[in-house]
């Protein structure tokens, strides 16, 4: 999901860096620490500002920036979800209310997601299960179940972590790819490599489900970032997996960008979108969020004492003003 670049309300305004965040952190603001270079400011004052957005009469900060990107962003991924939603055999998801506004999806949602986390966890586990069983109506069929916006959570280092990701597809393994599209860039690079522990799962002839972990960028291309966002979510998808009785599964990632989107009115099979290497994106995600790693240590001292620097990366940051005027 595209970032919606607002400034986060702190549930206790006279919270201190002594005191726990109290609520979970979301996988959109970890990605766009990312994103900000790992400004340990922006993430303090997106998460926990303390009083600072009261503390003057601000023109900019912690308001919305680029509002009209926004609603583009918006109706692009609701033109990507309708396709990716043209071929599924049950769409699961929030209730979409008028359908009418270019910036809502125009599918028809079969269940509605529940409102407590146990509810909501038996209706994925459920999906699962029903996943395992789908079999093609007709020949060439690959036969999928679509959880859009899917609510997931979880711990992930020492922090809780909360959000719902775009598409979560869940398809039997006999409708995989035998072999998955790839992205060219992997970035590799980025990851500690001597460091890096890789949960198993099953191979593709092995699971009886493969999920497809899916989010949607209205950018030219992949970025960093986005594949963070991603990871951030097959890992809490891994503890579900982990935690509850499910089909064995085989969890592919994808970011869907202009690159590979649907024109409008075309379908797109979401298995036919490339996938990137997750396992080295989800150790950056366990290192940003280890004990006594960048995000903790960003969240646990006082916002006057992090350290900064204005270059073009503040440029479309909504706590810019903030900061240069300190």
């Amino acid at each position: 999901m595209d970032e919606d670049q607002s400034a986060k309300t702190p549930v206790d305004e006279e919270a201190t860096h002594s005191q726990p965040i109290e609520e979970p952190l979301d996988p959109s603001g970890i990605a766009q620490f990312v994103e900000h270079d790992r400004c340990p400011r922006y993430l303090k004052q997106r998460v926990d500002p303390g009083d600072e957005p009261d503390a003057r009469e601000w023109r900019e900060a912690y308001g919305l920036m680029n509002i009209a990107l926004l609603g583009n962003g918006k109706e692009f991924e609701a033109r990507q979800v309708e396709a990716l939603a043209a071929n599924a055999m049950k769409i699961i998801g929030p209730d979409l209310g008028d359908r009418s506004n270019a910036d809502t999806p125009d599918i028809t949602v079969d269940e509605t997601w529940h409102e407590t986390t146990e509810g909501r966890t038996n209706q994925l586990t459920t999906a699962l299960d029903d996943a395992a069983a789908l079999s093609p109506t007709a020949a060439g069929d690959r036969p999928y179940i679509l959880c859009y916006q899917a609510p997931l959570g979880g711990q992930i280092g020492n922090q809780d972590v909360w959000g719902e990701v775009d598409c979560l597809v869940l398809s039997p393994a006999t409708a995989a790819p035998a072999n998955e599209p790839s992205s060219q860039q992997d970035g590799s690079s980025q990851a500690d490599s001597e460091s890096t522990t890789v949960q198993p799962q099953p191979s593709t002839n092995d699971a009886d489900v493969v999920a497809r972990v899916l989010d949607i960028k209205s950018a030219s291309e992949q970025q960093p970032s986005h594949r963070v966002q991603v990871a951030v979510y097959s890992v809490l998808f891994d503890q579900l997996l982990t935690d509850e009785p499910t089909p064995s599964c085989r969890i592919a990632t994808s970011v869907l960008t202009q690159e590979t989107a649907a024109t409008t009115g075309e379908s797109l099979h979401p298995l036919d979108l490339p996938t990137f290497y997750r396992q080295e994106w989800q150790l950056i995600v366990r290192q940003l969020l280890a004990a006594d790693g960048p995000i903790e240590t960003a969240l646990n001292d006082d916002l006057g004492e992090l350290p900064f620097s204005i270059d073009r990366v503040c440029d479309n940051c909504a706590y810019k003003e903030a900061c240069a005027t300190r």
